[in-house]
Parts: structure tokens; sequence; C-alpha cells
């Protein structure tokens, strides 16, 4: 096993643009999710067309109709069978790249020191709110070699007024730190979506299907990973160092049992900031009464919508995949339930979530 932080662009040999999407890895791959794929081999009407390094791409979108996902994703894996990981730990398949096919992935941190070295007369206006975004998240106290950049922050594909700010927080307790920074400090640019900007956000938010959009927003206004400087969004994405990552990818290995909901006592949250995120929980099975024995003291997820989903010493409610789980040192094993693997997206779309009673 690798590690190799979350949230990376990778380019590769073949053309192609992924992002990382984890942060411990298998030998020889690194689990992503595509982001631009050419469209000489396997092509989405529903899907953006944009032109990237010179070539008609497809921006990847897992929220356009399900038949046509279904479709794209087998036309992908018969084009690109090499980019497909079945992991014998989780009993299901992962997008991956291949080591062997990534191409130089630019240094988040890097873009970071390159942007602030650029005299501010060179800025644009996207370039001045990024560095003032980041000047303000080193006032928190993490220090700037703990800030990254992401996406087309990083890549200068960005268009003013319609691209994000993405930047990149190393470090679970240095997240928790920025996090806790935006709540109680003020900046004149920076501030939360307000609850119009959620309702119109909401309507076009096919992730949301889930939940009313009362409880959404709820839900999404006590997080602040994604806001505005000025007029632009910026979202923040948490990654782990290597020294903080508990369970490496073939530690333990999962079986599957039943797609179930679960209800349980948050006991901890700190590592639901970061992908895959998790809480630990004290709870049981409470839509299927031959498993509401089986006490299920982890919720994990892959999916970004689900992270700072609850909070300690709340009640929490979940939805995904029953795994008994054991670990491969000691033979220990406990229960989880899954979200957001990359197969629930083809198979249970629309059927998993996280979210607070209450």
């Amino acid at each position: 096993m690798t590690h190799f932080y979350e949230s990376v662009v990778i380019k590769t040999s073949d053309g192609m643009t992924f992002k990382s999407y984890a942060n411990e890895h298998p030998d020889g791959f690194i689990i992503a999710k595509p982001k631009y794929i050419p469209v000489d081999k396997v092509r989405s009407s529903q899907m953006q067309l944009r032109k990237l390094d010179g070539q008609d791409v497809n921006r990847f979108n897992y929220w356009v109709d399900q038949a046509e996902l279904v479709r794209y994703i087998d036309g992908f894996r018969m084009a690109y069978p090499e980019y497909f990981y079945v992991s014998p730990h989780h009993g299901t398949w992962f997008f991956c790249v291949p080591r062997a096919r990534v191409v130089d992935p630019v240094d988040p941190r890097l873009g970071v020191r390159r942007l602030l070295a650029l005299p501010e007369s060179s800025l644009d206006e996207y370039q001045k709110l990024t560095v003032s975004m980041i000047k303000f998240i080193e006032k928190s106290g993490i220090g700037v070699n703990s800030i990254g950049i992401t996406n087309s922050t990083l890549l200068g594909n960005y268009t003013h007024g319609k691209s994000d700010i993405d930047i990149m927080i190393f470090g679970t307790q240095n997240y928790w730190t920025v996090n806790k920074f935006l709540k109680a400090r003020k900046h004149p640019l920076i501030r939360a979506k307000t609850l119009k900007e959620w309702q119109d956000y909401f309507k076009t938010y096919n992730a949301g299907l889930n939940f009313s959009e009362e409880d959404f927003i709820w839900h999404v206004q006590r997080k602040l990973s994604d806001g505005y400087i000025g007029d632009t969004v910026f979202s923040l994405f948490g990654v782990e160092e290597p020294g903080e990552i508990k369970v490496g990818w073939e530690d333990e290995t999962a079986t599957r049992l039943d797609l179930v909901t679960v209800e349980g006592r948050v006991v901890d949250d700190f590592h639901s900031v970061v992908r895959p995120g998790y809480y630990i929980i004290e709870g049981r099975v409470i839509d299927d009464p031959g498993k509401s024995s089986i006490k299920v003291t982890k919720v994990l997820t892959f999916a970004r919508d689900f992270m700072l989903q609850a909070f300690k010493g709340e009640t929490l409610v979940a939805r995904g995949v029953l795994e008994r789980v054991v670990n491969n040192k000691t033979g220990e094993s406990h229960y989880r339930v899954s979200v957001g693997y990359f197969d629930s997206y083809v198979e249970r779309m629309g059927q998993e979530f996280i979210k607070v009673k209450h």
C-alpha cells in the first residue's frame, strides 16, 4: 500500500485527467475519479464537452441520467480496462490510475508557492481572490506549507465568475483548525452561502435526492467547507498526512452483507473531514429485524457530500452497505456501513445517505 494525497490532479499518458480519491492506495495504483476524458474512444452527449490541451474531452459527471452513466462507464471500461481496480479487500471495483500511466502530477503546495511568488500587479482577479484566501487561512496558524490548491485553480484553466477556488488543507487537525477559524474570524470578502443561494443550489443538486430542501440546507450550513470569497465560490478539501492514517488499504478485509439503514450516537467525528471519511458510532441496524442485534461501530464515506455531516454527540442515521470487517493482522472484526463506493452510483443511485436525526 502507498500514500498519495487525496484531491491531487493527475494527468495520464493516455491524455486523461483524474483526481485522486483517497490518501492510501494499493501498490501500483492510485484510486482516483475521472475528470476529463477524451471523446475519441468514449463519449457522452449528457456530459459537458470541453477543450483541454488541444483535445475535446468530456467532463465526467456522476449526476447524468443513470442509464447514460451506466452506458458511459461500460464504454469507458471497454476502452480503458486498466483504469479499473477490483479490490480483494473491499469486494468492489474502483476507478484508478496505474502508477506507470501517471505523468508528473503537479504538487498542490508548489502551486501555492508559485502563486504567492507572483507580483501583485500580474495577478488577475481570480488569482487575487485565491491569494487573499490563502493568506487568511494562514492566519489560523497552520502555516503556508499546509495549504495547497487543486483542480482548475492549480491547472490555470479556470474561468473567473464560474470556477470555484479549490484549496487543500494538509493534515486532519489542520483542517479542523481552519474550519473553526473561518467560523470565528471575519474577512471583508469571505462569507457563508445565504439561505437563498443554498436554495438555488439545491434545485440543481442531484445528490440531495434523499433530503428535503430544509434538511439539506440544515446540514450544509453547519460545515463552511464551501462558501464565497467575493463573488467566487471556494471549496476546502482536507487530506491526511502519511502518519495520520490509522487503517491502511490492505490492513482490513470487508465482506459485504446487505444494504441497510443504521442509527447510532457519534462517538468520534475527527476523521469525517478526509476521504474516505468516517464516524465512530454506537449503532444498530434499524430496518432489518434479523440484523438488529449487530453492533455497528463505524460509518465510512467516500462521498464528500457526507463529510462533516454529523458531529460528536449527535445521533446519526445512515443508509449504505453493511460490511463485516476483519483486521488482517489481529483477526479482530467489527461491522461498518459504507456509503459512496464507486459502484453505488450505478447500482444504488439515490439510495445511500448520512444525516443527523434532529
